[in-house]
């Protein structure tokens, strides 16, 4: 199993951690302006690079060369070293990948959602229909939805949407709605009716062994603590969110400022919701380097301008900081330089399974292990991230996709080979992790034997690092 994964994003403490709109000064400036339109923000650098030329000026030059490489290694600074607050520097979780991985994104890494163990699909959407049915009367009320720029009326409820997984699926989407000016934004009652659904499924004490990753939890981080401080206020206890059919049972109107979205908001769910399974999931981030190769390789044709600038001029050393640009991207391109993240594989070693079958894919059971975090971008997620290591549990038996018949999901859309994730406790998953944890330390306890189609056997006998006891 892909295991000792070079990372490059490392954990921030409380009051150093920030997202990009905290950033000050030119680096604040430039990341602000990019992020607002990447085509003014090349506009801009054009017309100021032109004026420059015009004035012929080297001094000029080489300030703007000195100026944007401090404000390029100001940003790759804070993206690999502040961006990401520290939760706990080990964790480890397990849960079942809803969708095939896809490649690396523009920094590079590679993406691993996870539905969280002890719950399966079925139980989260009957949860989901539930909830809708308890707070019927709230989500048809006008009155709570006078949220602009999302709706300001309640987006209409077929009678059917317990029936039909298409409906129940495009109710959430328009229950959710969007906000133009920034996609990460969600309706107040969208988040209201999730956080909801969410303290359903934490309500039962022998599943809620993961309400960490999903919650701001006093039990992992104290309360009024520094850590605590540096989280948006997710919940609200004075709420009857369980309540039945009262116009605004399951609801809050907080309002809090978010200093990193630099701006005023209800609730701030640390979970994602994937409204094409309608699960909610976890977030993991396999690390890469691409945006950092790409800044330190914007740097060094920087310097190259400066110094064929000093010696045949402006416009001759433009053509080599272009040379020297796309030389030194096509280099690292040949070597397998480029800073993209591995493509997630379970790396098999057995002759019985196929290598064209060893790549990840939707379904699959496993076991991650790295920094859990909150990210200050993106609406302040808790994730795993990076990912240091990750194990298989169980392959996808790629079964067919689910129907509603009566409110009851007939089928999983994601199943399994030998178990059921939904069996697993918290014992043995504290069990499970003990053993990654022992494993990824270099410090593994006496062996465990297991025997039988449980987690990690594969229905053999089968010895791993553990804790010195025998599981049947």
């Amino acid at each position: 199993m892909p295991r000792d994964i070079k990372t490059y994003a490392k954990c921030a403490g409380p009051g150093v951690a920030r997202s990009h709109r905290q950033l000050t000064g030119l680096t604040g400036f430039l990341v602000r302006l990019w992020l607002r339109s990447a085509a003014f923000a090349v506009a801009f650098f054009a017309f100021f690079i032109g004026a420059l030329i015009l004035l012929n000026n080297p001094a000029a030059w080489l300030g703007l060369v000195v100026l944007l490489s401090i404000a390029l290694s100001e940003f790759l600074h804070w993206y690999y070293n502040e961006r990401l607050l520290c939760i706990r520097d080990r964790d480890c979780a397990i849960g079942t990948v809803i969708s095939n991985p896809a490649g690396p994104s523009d920094d590079g890494d590679r993406k691993l959602n996870l539905m969280l163990v002890p719950y399966g699909q079925r139980g989260q959407v009957q949860t989901l229909i539930d909830h809708i049915k308890a707070n019927r009367i709230m989500v048809d009320d006008d009155a709570n939805f006078n949220d602009p720029p999302f709706h300001t009326s309640a987006p209409d409820l077929n009678d059917n949407f317990d029936g039909n997984f298409d409906t129940l699926r495009d109710y959430l989407r328009r229950l959710r709605s969007a906000d133009p000016n920034d996609e990460d934004a969600e309706a107040r009652m969208y988040g209201n009716v999730l956080i909801g659904v969410m303290d359903r499924l934490m309500a039962d004490p022998a599943k809620n062994f993961y309400n960490r990753f999903h919650r701001k939890d006093k039990a992992h981080i104290p309360e009024g603590s520094a850590l605590w401080s540096a989280l948006p206020q997710d919940f609200d206890e004075t709420v009857d969110w369980r309540g039945v059919n009262t116009p605004n049972a399951a609801q809050s109107n907080v309002t809090q400022y978010n200093p990193y979205a630099q701006n005023t908001q209800g609730l701030n769910p640390m979970f994602r919701f994937d409204t094409d399974h309608l699960v909610f999931y976890f977030h993991c981030e396999i690390d890469g380097y691409a945006l950092g190769r790409l800044l330190e390789n914007i740097i060094l044709a920087l310097w190259a301008f400066a110094i064929a600038m000093l010696i045949w001029g402006p416009l001759a050393a433009l053509f080599v900081m272009l040379f020297f640009f796309l030389l030194k991207w096509w280099f690292d391109k040949a070597i397998d330089n480029d800073g993209e993240a591995d493509s997630p594989d379970v790396d098999w070693d057995d002759p019985d399974v196929p290598e064209s079958d060893s790549a990840q894919r939707k379904g699959d059971v496993v076991v991650t292990y790295g920094n859990w975090i909150m990210d200050t971008e993106h609406g302040q997620y808790f994730e795993i991230h990076p990912v240091r290591a990750y194990y298989i549990v169980a392959r996808n038996s790629l079964g067919n996709e689910p129907v509603l018949v009566d409110g009851n999901m007939e089928q999983e859309e994601f199943g399994h080979e030998n178990f059921d994730p939904t069996l697993i406790d918290a014992a043995r998953a504290e069990q499970i992790c003990a053993i990654v944890t022992g494993g990824e330390e270099g410090n593994p306890d006496p062996v465990i034997l297991r025997s039988g189609p449980t987690a990690l056997s594969y229905g053999m006998q089968t010895r791993y690092a553990g804790n010195q006891q025998v599981v049947g």
